[in-house]
């Protein structure tokens, strides 16, 4: 799914109803299949809703400002009613990276603390019919819609201020390596490749092809940090060895960050922004 380069409000639309329509048939199926299918489907709604909100930045020079703040909340509360459910498989699975040398049963203990924490449902059904609720506030919302301010040129500055914002806090990030910064960086980071995602997919631009490393990269460091906060109070024996394995982890993944942020930012962002338009122009 793409924004074509003639587009109009109506085309804008035309994306999001389509978005929001494969995220409804996925979870009417995983209601349907196994509680396998619907952890997975928790995943994709969220990635659907993650590309749903960089869409809304990307037009939002052509719109109120009081039209995108109603949008970006509808979208984050869909988000949101699957959050505990996603939060609870992302630690889970950080963990599991970290458990080298922790016993089964403090393991075991581990894995308690962080679904006190979290209060994941017993059944991923129970988010998923929450999130339909929200799905039929957010559809009637995008068809309130007046698309028709929307032009090729606020689509262009969406953009650039994406690019931009993303290449401001990648610098303070590095800087620092302060918590808050990182993770902000990583939102802007995939906010800028879901855009250039809807304008120009089919590009092979060895840039463009590391900022999903890059987002990845950061947010294994997300991960990685919610979890050590998570665990904080965990027995000193077990804290131990988790410190080791996180601080090991940890690096690793700030390595990969600095790798690919040279690649991603090696020409200014608004350089990329315009070879993005100029060649989303031309499809």
């Amino acid at each position: 799914m793409r924004i074509r380069a003639d587009t109009t409000g109506d085309e804008i639309r035309r994306c999001a109803t389509g978005l929001l329509t494969q995220s409804r048939s996925r979870m009417e199926r995983a209601l349907a299949s196994s509680v396998v299918e619907r952890d997975k489907t928790v995943h994709r709604v969220r990635v659907d809703m993650k590309r749903l909100r960089a869409l809304w930045y990307l037009v939002q020079p052509g719109l109120t400002s009081s039209v995108c703040k109603r949008l970006h909340e509808q979208t984050r509360a869909l988000a949101g009613s699957l959050s505990g459910q996603r939060d609870y498989a992302v630690m889970l699975d950080t963990l599991a990276s970290l458990k080298s040398g922790i016993a089964a049963d403090e393991y075991h203990q581990i894995e308690r603390v962080i679904e006190r924490a979290l209060k994941p449902a017993a059944d991923p059904g129970r988010p998923l019919i929450m999130a339909l609720h929200h799905l039929d506030d957010l559809q009637a919302g995008v068809m309130l819609v007046d698309w028709a301010s929307v032009r090729r040129l606020h689509i262009e500055q969406g953009l650039k201020r994406t690019g931009l914002k993303s290449e401001t806090l990648k610098r303070s990030a590095l800087q620092c390596s302060d918590r808050e910064a990182l993770h902000r960086w990583r939102k802007w980071c995939k906010l800028w490749l879901y855009q250039l995602l809807w304008l120009v997919p089919e590009a092979r631009w060895r840039w463009m092809q590391q900022l999903k490393p890059l987002g990845s990269a950061l947010g294994r460091v997300h991960d990685l940090d919610v979890l050590q906060t998570l665990l904080a109070d965990v027995s000193e024996s077990q804290g131990v060895v988790l410190q080791q394995a996180w601080s090991r982890q940890r690096r690793k993944a700030l390595r990969q960050v600095e790798g690919s942020s040279r690649k991603v930012y090696a020409r200014p962002a608004r350089v990329r922004c315009r070879m993005a338009c100029n060649s989303w122009l031309k499809y």
